[in-house]
């Protein structure tokens, strides 16, 4: 990693994220993102391996340190931030290493949504039939055809 910052960058963040594909196969990523003295915005995928253990706060905080000692980034070159997900396991895998964690702005607004979705009447079922309609709409190619006749 050090040789992509290699311009006298001196800090970085990493975003880090765990999910479990279709086939039921786990997986864990990590990417560093910094600046360079140009004032550009620089990111490099550190890693995305199979991870074979399950999604536990130690197994991804074991993965987490293993994969950040194998880069050899000297301590005068700080994380300012680790940005993940608002998954209880990623979030306590984090602290647990003592990086400084952010929540994911985009994962958070998108429970928000969910959430004032799910508790304001009436929009779960509009939601529903507008999606069925553009589902019909998508799909069909007549359909389609006598929509953009109408229009």
């Amino acid at each position: 990693m050090l040789s992509y910052m290699e311009n006298g960058e001196r800090s970085f963040s990493l975003m880090t994220d765990g999910w479990t594909s279709y086939a039921v196969d786990s997986y864990l990523s990590l990417t560093a993102h910094y600046m360079t003295a140009n004032f550009e915005i620089k990111f490099t995928m550190v890693n995305c391996f199979h991870m074979k253990s399950s999604h536990t706060a130690a197994n991804i905080e074991k993965e987490l340190s293993e994969l950040f000692s194998q880069l050899n980034v000297p301590t005068s070159i700080p994380i300012v931030y680790v940005v993940t997900n608002n998954a209880y396991y990623i979030k306590t895998a984090v602290e647990n290493v003592n990086w400084n964690r952010l929540s994911c702005f985009v994962h958070t607004l998108r429970l928000i949504i969910h959430d004032a979705k799910n508790s304001t009447p009436g929009v779960e079922a509009t939601c529903k039939k507008s999606w069925k309609i553009v589902n019909h709409y998508s799909r069909s190619t007549s359909a389609r055809e006598r929509l953009l006749e109408k229009q």
